[in-house]
């Protein structure tokens, strides 16, 4: 399984974000109390407090999304240099997407691999231009940005993904944009936990959560099948849509 890294990962996030709602549910109810050795007596769980709890499962929602997605990216480039495969052999939008790495990058081609200037040179590079940008910022392809919209993108780049409007809608849910907007906003202060958390009800919470979940879900099931195929050979690429025929005379 090419992603199975990406599928052991979001596992183990998901199991978080889910024992996290469970509490979440349970401080939400009307009187709950927390009880431990070290306290003198229960402590109260109180509205106000509730409103944070509710507000903070976005930053956990948000954390699952950007590990995600970098570790797709990591299984990718690890595929497709394991395959061997040259930079004119691989699928046209990851193709394309290289060579644009490359407007203001120097690539040093040495005798051996001047015969095949395209060759396996230039993918070396692009796979350790990534790894030195990402030891610098991990996350450097996604910055606090990613959504539905975003994840389109990446899967343009690297060919997994239709450059069809309304193709793959499986790629997509409306979770991704709420919890990236409510995350950015919390992070940079616009928003106050409280002031996010007390307009939500638990099961809008639950519903985002589960939405992204599933969502994550089916990229990392999506693009495991794009790799397992080896769809990102040019070669396999599947052919894109015929254009609609022109309407008829009048």
């Amino acid at each position: 399984m090419p992603t199975a890294l990406s599928c052991a990962l979001l596992n183990a996030r998901a199991t978080e974000v889910r024992a996290y709602l469970a509490f979440l549910q349970a401080a939400l109810e009307r009187g709950t109390e927390l009880h431990a050795r070290t306290l003198p007596a229960p402590f109260a769980l109180d509205m106000e407090l509730t409103h944070t709890l509710k507000a903070n499962t976005y930053l956990l929602l948000y954390n699952v999304v950007e590990a995600t997605m970098t570790q797709l990216i990591a299984d990718i480039h690890r595929t497709v240099k394991q395959s061997g495969a040259v930079l004119d052999e691989l699928h046209p939008q990851m193709y394309l997407h290289i060579l644009q790495r490359f407007r203001t990058s120097r690539v040093e081609i040495n005798d051996q691999s001047a015969p095949v200037p395209s060759g396996g040179t230039i993918i070396d590079h692009w796979l350790r231009d990534y790894e030195i940008r990402a030891k610098e910022n991990k996350n450097y392809q996604l910055s606090g940005n990613v959504d539905s919209k975003r994840i389109r993108e990446i899967g343009r780049d690297y060919g997994f993904a239709s450059l069809e409007e309304g193709k793959d809608t499986h790629l997509s849910h409306a979770s991704l944009l709420t919890t990236k907007n409510r995350r950015n906003k919390l992070a940079h202060g616009e928003l106050s936990f409280r002031d996010c958390g007390q307009t939500l009800a638990y099961t809008d919470v639950d519903s985002d959560a589960n939405g992204l979940l599933n969502c994550l879900a089916s990229v990392v099931g999506h693009v495991d099948d794009y790799l397992t195929r080896r769809l990102y050979l040019r070669v396999n690429a599947l052919p894109p849509a015929a254009p609609a025929p022109p309407p008829p005379p009048t």
